[in-house]
Order: C-alpha cells, then sequence, then structure tokens
C-alpha cells in the first residue's frame, strides 16, 4: 500500500514454474471516487513487485490450495483467479453472504472440499461446497467469531476441520465443535494446552502426512493430529514474547523487567552471557515500566489497574489498584520522578475530559493510595486524552503532558501550574498506547515527541519546553511507538512499527538498526541503560535486542588499522574518494554505503585479503561534497568499520 490502507490476508501458489502471490486488503481510492475500497494484489516474481489486477467494491477475501486453484471472494461472487490475474465466476450469489455478514473465511486441503466460516454478530455458521462452489450444505455453527484472518484451517495430516476464537475448536465434519482446551487450562500446562487467542493456524505437507502450526498469543505450537493434542515449540530458544516495554535495573544490570502482551510482567535476573532467560510473575498485558530510584522499585499499568512492584529485583510482592477513571487509552502512559519513587502519574481520563491520576505506595500500609491532578488537560473535551506523560529524569519538577487534541502541557513545579503549547500537527499516536515523549537526561527544556509519519516527520525535536518543535530527518514512513535519548543528548533511539532506529543529532544521521542485524519487526519501545551505555529495544514478537554505543577510534589519513575485528568501530571519511582496511587474515564481509540522509546507495558481498584494501565511493558519490557512511561486517557478525561522516 502506497499510502493509507491494509492487508487482510495473502496466499501464495506455485503453477506454471512459478510462484505467485496474491494479496487483498482495502485500500483508499484517490480518484474522483475518493473512497475506501477492496483491492486485489499480484506477483508473478516471488514478491520482488507486486500490480494492481482491479478495484473491488464490497467484501473481499482469498483462499489457495498452493497447488492448483485460487479462489476469491469479491462482494457476494466466489470466483477462480488465473494465472494471467483474470476472474471466472464460480458462483455469482453466495446463498449463505447478505448485508449482516461480518466476514467471510475458506479452509481446504484442495478443491474437492472447501468450508466457508460465515459470521454475523456474535457467531460462525459454516457451509461446505464439493462441486467447487455451485452448491452450499449447511453444517454446525460456534458462538464466535474468528479471533484473526488467517484463525481458520484444515489440517493436512488428518482432514481435521480447526477453527480460532479465543480458543480454538476442532470438527471432522464441521457439524460438531470441540474445544482443543479452554484457555484457562493453558497456565497448569504450557506445554500441552493451548494459550488463549489465535491468530492464525496453517497446515503443511510434511514427508508422507502433514503438520499443523497454530499460532496464539502465547507462542506456537504444533499438532501432528489435528487438534487432538498439541505442543508448544515456544518455551526455549524462540523468545517470542510480544514486549510492550522494558526497564534494566541501573545500579545491577543483570535485573531486567519487561511488559509483554498476553504473557505478562516478566522478569529475568541471571546474564549467562547468551540470550537471556525470563520468567513469567503475573499473566496478563503490562506497559509503561518506570522506575524513579534505579529500578530497586518499578510501577507499570495493565488495562484497568495500576501495579507496583516494592522490590523489583529479588521480591515477588505485587501490588495493584483499579482505575477509578474512564476514557483513558488501553495502554495510558505513566511515569515517575526521582525525588518521589513511591508515587507515580497515570494519564488517566474523567467523565469531563483528560486527567492525570497519581497512585502513592505507602509502605506501612502495603497498599496503593489514588489522588488526581487538578488539571483537565483536555480542556473540556470529553474525546481528549492524555497520550503521553513524562518526567525530565533529572528534575521531575519538570513534567511534559501530550494529548490528542494536539497540545503539550509543561509543569515546571511538579504540577502546580501547567502552561499549553501546540503538539506538532498531524502527529497522532498510537490508537491504544498514545505518542512517544523522551525527555533529555541533561537538559530538562529539551525532548522529542513521536507519533504517525505517514503523513509528514515521525518524530520532533524541541529545545525550550515546547514552544518550538523542529523536525528529526531520516526515518521512512513508520509510526514511532518508543523514544529514548542517551544522557549525551547526542543520540535519540527510535522504536516504531518498521524497525528500529539511532539519530546521531552531531552528525544528521540516522541508522537503521535492523541493518546491522536486528529483526525486522515492529519494535514498541526503547529504554537507555547508562551503565551499559545501551540502546534496549522492545519488539513485539522476538525479545530483547540490544545497540550499544561506542566512541569512534583514532583515524589517521582514512586508514583503520586493528587486530580485532568485533573492537573498530568507525572513522571520519569526507571528501576522500576512498577509504582503506587493514585485517590480519582473510575476512568475508558486507559492504553498505549509505548517504546522509540514511538512505542505502550501494551493498555488495566481497572477501577482504590479509593487509591492506581499498574501498571507493560509489560512483557518482566520489566527487560529491560531504560524505557517505560506510557499514562493514563481517560474515561472523562483527562490526569491523562504521565510517560516518
Amino acid at each position: 500500500m502506497q499510502r493509507y490502507g491494509w492487508f487482510t490476508n495473502a496466499v501464495y501458489i506455485d503453477r506454471g514454474g512459478r510462484r505467485e502471490i496474491y494479496a487483498v486488503g482495502q485500500e483508499w481510492d484517490y480518484s474522483a471516487l475518493w473512497k475506501a475500497r477492496g483491492v486485489l494484489y499480484q506477483s508473478i516474481d516471488s514478491g520482488a513487485s507486486f500490480q494492481r489486477l482491479r478495484w473491488i467494491d464490497g467484501r473481499v477475501r482469498i483462499w489457495t490450495d498452493s497447488e492448483t486453484a485460487v479462489w476469491l471472494i469479491h462482494g457476494d461472487t466466489l470466483s477462480t483467479v488465473a494465472p494471467n490475474g483474470e476472474l471466472r465466476a464460480l458462483n455469482t450469489k453466495l446463498p449463505m453472504v447478505d448485508d449482516e455478514t461480518r466476514s467471510v473465511s475458506m479452509a481446504g486441503t484442495d478443491t474437492t472440499q472447501i468450508m466457508f466460516s460465515v459470521t454475523n454478530a456474535d457467531s460462525t455458521r459454516f457451509f461446505i461446497t464439493s462441486n467447487s462452489g455451485s452448491t452450499w450444505a449447511r453444517r454446525g455453527a460456534v458462538a464466535f467469531g474468528p479471533f484473526g484472518g488467517k484463525s481458520f484451517a484444515r489440517s493436512r495430516e488428518n482432514g481435521m476441520w480447526l477453527f480460532g476464537g479465543v480458543n480454538a475448536v476442532f470438527s471432522t465434519d464441521g457439524l460438531k465443535w470441540d474445544n482443543v482446551n479452554t484457555w484457562g487450562e493453558y497456565y497448569e500446562d504450557p506445554a500441552n494446552k493451548l494459550h488463549a487467542d489465535i491468530p492464525a493456524i496453517v497446515s503443511f505437507r510434511h514427508k508422507t502426512s502433514g503438520i499443523t502450526f497454530i499460532a496464539t498469543d502465547g507462542g506456537i505450537y504444533t499438532t501432528r493430529t489435528g487438534g487432538l493434542s498439541v505442543k508448544n515449540i515456544s518455551l526455549r530458544n524462540l523468545n517470542v514474547s510480544q514486549y510492550y516495554s522494558s526497564y534494566t535495573n541501573r545500579d545491577n544490570t543483570d535485573v531486567i523487567g519487561v511488559g509483554s502482551q498476553d504473557q505478562g510482567y516478566q522478569r529475568s535476573r541471571v546474564d549467562s552471557g547468551g540470550v537471556r532467560s525470563f520468567q513469567q510473575i503475573i499473566s496478563g498485558d503490562y506497559s509503561s515500566l518506570s522506575s524513579g530510584d534505579n529500578g530497586v522499585s518499578l510501577f507499570c499499568v495493565y488495562p484497568g489497574f495500576t501495579l507496583y512492584i516494592p522490590d523489583h529485583e529479588y521480591g515477588w510482592e505485587l501490588i495493584g489498584l483499579e482505575f477509578p477513571h474512564k476514557r483513558h487509552l488501553w495502554l495510558p502512559p505513566l511515569t515517575v520522578g526521582i525525588s518521589r519513587p513511591e508515587q507515580a502519574w497515570l494519564g488517566g481520563g474523567t467523565r469531563s475530559g483528560a486527567g492525570a491520576y497519581i497512585f502513592t505506595y505507602t509502605r506501612g500500609q502495603g497498599k496503593l493510595e489514588i489522588d488526581s491532578l487538578p488539571k483537565d488537560f483536555g480542556e473540556g473535551s470529553i474525546d481528549a486524552k492524555i497520550t503521553a506523560l513524562s518526567f525530565a529524569p533529572g528534575d521531575d519538577d519538570y513534567c511534559y503532558v501530550a494529548t490528542s487534541t494536539a497540545s503539550i502541557w509543561s509543569t515546571n513545579n511538579h504540577g502546580n501550574s501547567w502552561q499549553r503549547f501546540d503538539r506538532p500537527d498531524k502527529l497522532s499516536g498510537h490508537y491504544f498506547s498514545g505518542n512517544a515523549l523522551s525527555v533529555d537526561p541533561s537538559n530538562v527544556l529539551r525532548f522529542v515527541i513521536g507519533g504517525s509519519g505517514y503523513d509528514g516527520p515521525a518524530v520532533y525535536l524541541t529545545k525550550n519546553g515546547g514552544r518550538v518543535f523542529e523536525p528529526l530527518g531520516g526515518l521512512p514512513p513508520c509510526l514511532v511507538l518508543g523514544l529514548a535519548i542517551d544522557p549525551s543528548g547526542r543520540h535519540i533511539a527510535a522504536a516504531t512499527d518498521v524497525g528500529a532506529f539511532v539519530f546521531d543529532t552531531v552528525t544528521w544521521q540516522c541508522t537503521d538498526v535492523t541493518e546491522l542485524g536486528a529483526p525486522d519487526q515492529t519494535y514498541w519501545h526503547v529504554d537507555h541503560v547508562g551503565p551499559l551505555n545501551t540502546f534496549r529495544f522492545s519488539t513485539y514478537g522476538r525479545g530483547l535486542w540490544d545497540f550499544v554505543l561506542t566512541a569512534p577510534v583514532s583515524v589517521n589519513e582514512n586508514i583503520i588499522r586493528h587486530n580485532d575485528l568485533s573492537s573498530a568501530r568507525g572513522v571520519i571519511v569526507n571528501g576522500a574518494s576512498n577509504i582503506e582496511v587493514r585485517v590480519w587474515e582473510q575476512t568475508g564481509v558486507s559492504i553498505k554505503w549509505y548517504d546522509l540522509s540514511g538512505r542505502l546507495i550501494q551493498a555488495e558481498q566481497t572477501v577482504l585479503q590479509s593487509g591492506m584494501s581499498r574501498l571507493s565511493k560509489p560512483s557518482p558519490y566520489p566527487q560529491q561534497v560531504g560524505a557517505l557512511t560506510c557499514v562493514i561486517v563481517t560474515n561472523g557478525g562483527n562490526v569491523l568499520a562504521a565510517v560516518a561522516p
């Protein structure tokens, strides 16, 4: 999608000696019609390029057996899609689909038997055809809809039909449906019982039988029995937790707390030098981890209550208090100041506007108490929400509040009085977690705010407490979900829905961390861990990833000489047309050149021979005034040289 829209599902088929990919969804038609419409895209080169085949008014859904046929629901018509993109109608009036239908999905392992799931309101009916959709037979029903667009499948190992909502159910014929297990059974047997919420079920041929993967909000399971028994393959090594937030103890960096989607508040206390193991302390959804005493204690939020952990490092005692307020974000922002680490401010809501609430832990009483700030940040608007809230790390007399009504509020006296400024235009935040906001640890008047960058810059910087904002460049179109600034104020890290980035305000250059080996994922949060000089990113599905800041090595006439490849970091190259790199043994490397905006100019794989090698800037850039960045990474994953302007 080039502008506004989204894909609902995609399929592939191998036929005629090539791989075809089809994707359907909703896209905004900017012609005279000026409306959202269904759309069908096709790729015939394994995804290297896509072409829009047609606009489709009404519902759109696509299915394939991956080998012989592609079926498309468009409006109330069922058609096959030919390799050249042409449609041939199988049924021009699907009998089970009407104006009340919320969703339709197809499942099957071949075209001899295809089942439809048709969801109306909060129930789903099943229909089956054995003659390419000409006639349909009614089967049974379940009292819920699908959890996701791929929550319906037929197992290739035994032909069992599987359908997923909060729980997964199975059936031999579509008439009677039974639970694989109920979601509550997971907690007593995570290895053999499905976690709640089933966004996808996908089955593959495997040897002489098949294997089916069941995706849940708590990880991926396999079944070789069509759901009669399941095995959790996410308990070890995969690190698939969807993390909203993390906080690392500043005094003992071995201790890390994380808040996840559906896998609760987790903690790790041992660093063995490899991938960290985390233990779930409590289940659920947790975010906005914050501490005012370097991680001795910790606050976080759950959709509906605030949680306080008095002893983040060793304790198990969790103290919660439900929200008494309404009209807040699903995961509202929370902040803790250094002068009152037992107290958190939360961006809540009221019946008449957007309010902030104070949660205070009283150690003698062992409970949280709640109060509110006497300030309506929504200025009377019942639709206003607090989308960001942050104390200055070094001085919590200063606090900044952002709202959905494009306002920035600041205080320099811990909330006794407030001043309003305009938030940068079009910088709306995520619909349930709001904007990203981070204050410079060394300058209470300097902060960054981030949000949607699909119709303008995604991050803005202010140096005077919100009076004037300037955009930060270098990011692709994206939604910024988290921001952090290192203590020097030079580096700004952004966690976004298209990757992780680090911006250097001295060179005015943005580094895409995924180009250096981090996973291609949604990044929801980033925390600067001062003792480690590290930006710690939280991904939504691949755990935590660290980006370590290091100083450039000394440079003499643009030559890097170092016998430890992993510790050579960078040089300054400006007008020179080449650089020279010395290695002490033959080394395979990837070499990537970027311009100052972070755009990839040239990439190559090569082998550096022992001794000195000369790397020339890509043409036509040798004569250009200014600098390019060259990133050299060994095949073993070590950074050999990062050349910055």
